[in-house]
């Protein structure tokens, strides 16, 4: 029986130097993901260019409504983006009564349109304020207050 038969790797089919040699092409893709780029996640430490944008819920029913938020590539904890500012819920409803008191009252159209003006003033306010505490973009990003993981499976 011939023993100088050429050993092969059992994942893509090219020839190895021996029997224990690696094969290059396979390891250079098992190689994982650098650590690198400018923001830094503050669950795993780990540093990326850009967060993965994942559905919120995760595995939630077809009728429920999901919402897009930022997640680690390393860890996959879900992010806030601290230069992003939501509007709440209390915003939604100041504009609301703020319509429906000039379609009511009759008011004047500048009313309306000077409360939104106002509410678009604190809004911006708030906002400079908020993006002013992230010193670079390293400390951009920080743990979703839920503080929910994708489940390990």
């Amino acid at each position: 029986m011939p023993t100088s038969l050429k050993p092969f790797c059992a994942n893509c089919g090219r020839p190895l130097a021996s029997t224990d040699a690696v094969c290059p092409h396979c390891e250079a893709e098992l190689v994982a993901t650098p650590m690198s780029g400018p923001h830094r996640c503050p669950a795993c430490q780990g540093r990326f260019s850009r967060p993965l944008v994942t559905p919120w819920p995760p595995k939630a029913k077809w009728y429920r409504p999901q919402a897009m938020k930022p997640q680690c590539p390393h860890c996959h904890t879900f992010l806030r983006d601290r230069k992003n500012l939501p509007v709440t819920w209390i915003d939604w409803a100041i504009v609301v009564v703020l319509i429906l008191l000039e379609q009511a009252l009759h008011l004047p159209k500048g009313f309306a349109l000077g409360g939104l003006l106002l509410l678009a003033g604190v809004h911006a306010v708030r906002w400079r304020r908020t993006t002013s505490r992230v010193r670079g973009e390293e400390e951009r990003y920080a743990i979703e207050p839920d503080g929910d993981t994708l489940p390990k499976n």
